[in-house]
């Protein structure tokens, strides 16, 4: 079963009045059921399997049916007197500096509601169908839009219309009882006139609801238009002293593939007008449908990439917003829910279709090798339900790179490849002021050496890159002027020899030295005879500046020294001398980070000198 038992069910979590609660609302079993063709249609009596379907996912509200329809009063009274009834436990998802994270468990029984038209007969119907529900509802409308009330009512008035939406008010109070859900639609409102809009806001504002709707039944409304509607209906709420008490609601359709935007710039309107009021900001209810395309038309927006936007965008809300989604769960409901009617999931669906983690370009397959999910993925989309974080398919245009790599991968972000804001952070920890530095070409220097290296690129190394940088045209104090290399000299069978002459701040030395181990060692012996230096080349890798000869080299050497690890990079005429000049840069770099070190506690034994007893 889907449910979990708790013997007891914690009281609602007092949320910040300056952040925004978002509420679900699933329209599958209802607008979404209504639009399936004859062929297409939920099965009888499936009503109570994908009700607990769709509860999975985290839904707060569910719109079970149209009580008036033929068939559907008994199918949403099963509904209420099971799923209604029942305590689900679930664990949200959220996002968190790109990174998937566990919010607290979210412990609920989901609200059963029913829609009718504002007549006495639907309203005693609805309530009927959602009475066993622990939380039962009963959403009811009016044709506010000129065109509607005209097609609808054509011999009533506006005042007519609006006293009948009052009436279906205060009767669905009376049926529900005073513990239920009333909520109250003004169907097309996107195409209202504003002023009756107004009227008709505010006249139901001061009856007994729970829930405001402002759809755009249409789907023809802008995200501009959307934003003036609910920030005057903010306003308005304000105005009726409501705020707190009433949650607005937003139903959009996606005709214009709109629905989404239109949501998102409703909640951005209503928070903005909230704080610019100095109000609380209310509990906001997202209208949607767990199957794509679902509901008359192109559909009711659909959940998965409204959810999948807040979390990646919400750092543009001028207030936190709570959202609490087991995000994990989309795309399996979206699949059972169309499984259910014959149907199967379009592979090009935003976020839950299998074509969004699919790349056959060559172009992205490379990156993503190098990089991971990440450089082409906004968001690792294992946590919307996919079971890997991308899939490389051969294609016209897949690389060779891509088709040696074909398959899945779970890799999204690469421990190899460090960003920018990472590399800041990091150096900003370091005690660097990060003004004074490249980023950028700290940036590629780290990606280029833990490339090479195939391992992450440390602090230390960063710490050398930003040294380097703030010592850029400073000579080095230690330079090698001039070297002699013999492999197996002087007929011992294993010993390599070099002679090594350095300029130490304008003083030249020279020493010889000898190794088992090859030239570069025998240079490296001889280079700590002259400096007292002990440090080790933990690995070195030297490499043709042009390809068939080592007569212009470069080289990528880490060497290890009293615990610190530094990694530089130099060139030189072959790939030994390459590798030589190399790890006299690095010896340079741990030269100076010794210095820093050196200056940096030397700075704070003084300060805290100075903050003691003895100066105050």
């Amino acid at each position: 079963m889907i449910q979990s038992q708790v013997e007891t069910l914690p009281s609602k979590p007092e949320f910040d009045p300056a952040a925004m609660k978002i509420e679900i609302f699933d329209t599958t079993l209802r607008d979404g059921a209504q639009s399936l063709p004859q062929e297409n249609q939920f099965p009888e009596g499936s009503k109570v399997e994908l009700a607990e379907l769709i509860v999975s996912q985290g839904v707060d509200v569910i719109e079970a049916g149209f009580p008036a329809s033929m068939g559907d009063e008994e199918e949403i009274a099963e509904v209420a007197r099971t799923v209604g009834q029942t305590q689900y436990q679930i664990l949200p998802k959220s996002i968190e500096n790109g990174n998937w994270v566990d919010l607290p468990p979210k412990i609920w029984t989901p609200v059963i509601t029913g829609l009718t038209l504002a007549n006495p007969a639907g309203i005693e119907q609805a309530a009927r169908a959602v009475e066993e529900a622990d939380r039962p509802g009963i959403h009811v409308f009016i044709a506010t839009a000129e065109e509607h009330m005209r097609a609808k009512h054509p011999a009533m008035t506006r005042e007519e219309v609006l006293e009948m939406g009052v009436d279906s008010i205060r009767r669905a109070r009376d049926a529900i009882g005073p513990d239920g859900t009333v909520e109250f639609s003004c169907e097309a409102a996107s195409t209202t006139d504003m002023v009756f809009l107004e009227r008709a806001v505010r006249t139901a504002l001061q009856e007994d609801i729970n829930v405001i709707n402002l759809p755009d039944t249409l789907g023809a409304a802008s995200p501009i238009r959307m934003a003036k509607i609910f920030d005057a209906a903010t306003n308005w709420m304000i105005d009726e002293g409501r705020v707190e008490e009433i949650t607005i609601s937003s139903h959009n359709h996606d005709d214009g593939q709109r629905a989404v935007q239109n949501t998102i710039s409703s909640m951005h309107a209503v928070i903005n007008a909230a704080l610019a009021r100095s109000s609380a900001i209310p509990d906001f209810q997202v209208e949607s449908v767990s199957a794509p395309g679902k509901g008359e038309r192109n559909g009711n927006m659909y959940l998965a990439p409204y959810v999948r936007n807040v979390l990646t965008d919400r750092d543009e809300f001028a207030a936190p917003v709570v959202i609490t989604v087991d995000t994990t769960k989309l795309k399996a409901v979206a699949e059972g829910l169309l499984d259910a009617a014959g149907l199967e999931l379009d592979p090009d669906t935003p976020v839950t279709g299998f074509h969004t983690i699919v790349h056959r370009s060559g172009v992205h397959s490379d990156a993503i090798n190098k990089g991971g999910a990440a450089t082409y993925a906004a968001v690792d989309n294992r946590g919307f339900g996919h079971p890997v974080a991308a899939i490389l398919e051969d294609g016209k245009y897949q690389g060779k790179a891509g088709r040696a790599n074909l398959g899945g991968t779970d890799i999204y972000k690469s421990e190899l490849v460090i960003n920018s804001e990472e590399t800041v952070k990091r150096l900003t920890d370091l005690a660097f002021d990060v003004a004074k530095l490249d980023i950028e070409q700290i940036v590629i220097n780290s990606n280029t050496v833990s490339k090479t290296r195939k391992q992450p690129i440390t602090d230390l190394e960063i710490e050398a890159f930003a040294l380097e940088q703030l010592f850029h045209g400073q000579d080095d104090a230690i330079k090698m002027t001039d070297s002699e290399l013999h492999a197996k000299s002087h007929g011992k069978e294993n010993d390599d020899y070099a002679k090594i002459t350095l300029n130490i701040d304008g003083k030249r030395r020279t020493e010889k030295a000898t190794s088992n181990k090859g030239e570069v060692d025998a240079a490296r012996i001889a280079i700590g005879k002259i400096l007292d230096f002990s440090g080790d080349i933990e690995d070195a890798k030297p490499f043709a500046l042009h390809s068939g000869s080592d007569s212009e080299a470069g080289a990528i050497v880490k060497v290890a020294y009293k615990g610190v690890t530094v990694t530089a990079y130099s060139e030189g005429t072959s790939l030994n001398n390459a590798t030589i000049h190399a790890y006299i840069k690095a010896v340079n770099l741990i030269k100076r980070a010794e210095w820093r070190h050196q200056r940096e506690i030397h700075k704070r034994s003084m300060t805290k000198m100075f903050q003691s007893s003895y100066y105050k």
